[in-house]
């Protein structure tokens, strides 16, 4: 019973060694918008988690005519007018950090409210969105994914998916994913594949609504971050803004989400007792799994 105890602790110990996660591999960035911030476009943004806004960069025409970007009071206010991510168009506001090429990520934010609240639906002339946003980091190409809250006809959520200039619209049902409850959304990518999530607890426990793969965002650098946007039909409407605020975003960034190894001189070591193994872990990894090999001489 003495060897195949060694034995077991052994073989436990280097399995351990292998399947351990490296928390290198991924970066966290949070922004709860306790610091002020005047102006995200005008101000040093240097000492934040953000590197840079966008406005006005489509491939198309450039339609925004204002903006306000600016954190006050623990939130994020977006403001903005006359502007449209519409097919080739990525005309509104985008406070972003760049995540590089090949790497996984999971992006989230809670929308708070303001004019969100007072929609009811069918609102032609004030269309008001806001959500996450990614696109490709070169702003020749019409490239993004736009993850939002969105009240156009009672739709409180969706994916646009905008490829080369040719728009495709994932709607979520509204009386299944009302705004007043899943006021949380989470965009994931794995690989080519993009996942839409919501939350009414917190951002704790999530529902997934909504896939798509976007082959074209794989391998290229990206700009993932949060977004808002007013577009029109109504000429009257041009110059109005919407607004949206939100609060506590998340991104996560590795090179990928999953199980990665770590060299073997981590110190992880076994023992064990007469009814239990012990794995000694003095610098707290993460443990993804531990795999038990039993050999009975």
């Amino acid at each position: 019973m003495k060897k195949t105890t060694l034995i077991l602790k052994f073989f436990l110990t280097i399995l351990c060694m292998g399947f351990i996660q490296n928390l290198n591999a991924r970066t966290t960035y949070e922004d709860n918008f306790s610091s002020n911030v005047s102006d995200f476009f005008t101000s040093n943004i240097s000492g934040t988690i953000w590197q840079g806004t966008n406005v006005n960069t489509s491939a198309g025409a450039n339609t925004t005519s204002s903006q306000v970007a600016k954190s006050e009071n623990g939130s994020l206010f977006l403001a903005s007018s006359n502007g449209g991510f519409e097919d080739g168009q990525a005309d509104g506001l985008h406070l972003y950090r760049t995540v590089t090429e090949g790497n996984d990520f999971e992006v989230s934010v809670q929308l708070v409210g303001s004019d969100f609240s007072t929609f009811t639906g069918g609102v032609a002339s004030n269309y008001n969105s806001a959500g996450i946003l990614v696109r490709d980091a070169n702003h020749q190409s019409a490239n993004f994914v736009y993850g939002m809250f969105f009240d156009l006809f009672n739709n409180h959520s969706m994916i646009k998916r905008i490829k080369d200039g040719v728009q495709q619209e994932l709607v979520n049902n509204s009386a299944s994913y009302a705004l007043s409850q899943y006021s949380w959304i989470k965009m994931t990518k794995t690989g080519s594949a993009f996942k839409l999530y919501l939350s009414t607890e917190g951002g704790v426990t999530w529902v997934e609504t909504q896939s798509t793969g976007f082959p074209k965002l794989n391998n290229v650098n990206l700009e993932g971050g949060i977004a808002q946007c007013k577009f029109f039909t109504d000429g009257a409407q041009l110059n109005k803004n919407s607004s949206a605020i939100l609060d506590n975003y998340k991104l996560v960034v590795g090179s990928s989400l999953g199980v990665t190894e770590v060299s073997a001189i981590s110190p992880i070591t076994t023992y064990s007792t007469k009814n239990s193994i012990v794995v000694n872990n003095k610098l707290e990894k993460t443990l993804e799994s531990i795999k038990f090999l039993l050999f009975q001489f």
